[in-house]
């Protein structure tokens, strides 16, 4: 079912966006307070890199992938983002082949944290609900360090014309107002 789920969003046009002029991704769908379940402070070592994890279903469908990737770096916030082969290489030209044997679990990140520095983890998640004949749509940031979640989002929607504005853009800008306080 959830590569059926995957298909169909495969279906609808993913556009990533630049921000617009008040640094945000333009849509008329605001996320609630209740959509986001965990806000930690945001670390400024984080902005060091971001490792985007997609789960085997989403990995392999270039559409959500390049979606993310496109979106985490129009937001400018990070200095490098990078996906699992950039990990491995990571792993590969720190010498960590000995103490890093996956890069999609948190002891082989956090590892990698103690070699190369503070970074975060972004878990992106799209699937249909069928219980509730929605999509769902999910972001999880984690701190490698504790392995603890520092931010969590979760929102529904239904795809009448495509999820990026109704679902997709109101958790990104969320995340955003995490990432991005005003104080920075």
């Amino acid at each position: 079912m959830c590569f059926m789920a995957i298909a169909m969003v495969g279906c609808t046009t993913l556009r990533p966006l630049d921000l617009d002029s008040s640094g945000r991704f333009s849509t008329s769908t605001a996320a609630s307070p209740s959509d986001v379940q965990t806000r930690k402070p945001f670390l400024s070592g984080y902005r060091r890199m971001l490792y985007v994890k997609f789960d085997e279903n989403e990995a392999e469908n270039a559409e959500i992938t390049e979606f993310f990737l496109e979106s985490f770096g129009n937001m400018r916030i990070f200095e490098k983002i990078v996906q699992k082969q950039d990990m491995e290489q990571i792993v590969v030209a720190n010498d960590l082949t000995n103490k890093v044997t996956n890069v999609s679990d948190f002891v082989g990140l956090s590892v990698i944290r103690k070699s190369v520095g503070p970074f975060l983890v972004v878990e992106p998640r799209v699937r249909w609900d069928e219980g509730r004949h929605k999509y769902l749509a999910s972001l999880r940031a984690t701190d490698p360090d504790t392995a603890a979640a520092v931010f969590y989002f979760e929102k529904y929607a239904i795809d009448l014309a495509g999820l990026d504005k109704p679902l997709l853009y109101p958790m990104l800008n969320a995340f955003l107002d995490w990432a991005s306080p005003a104080d920075m």
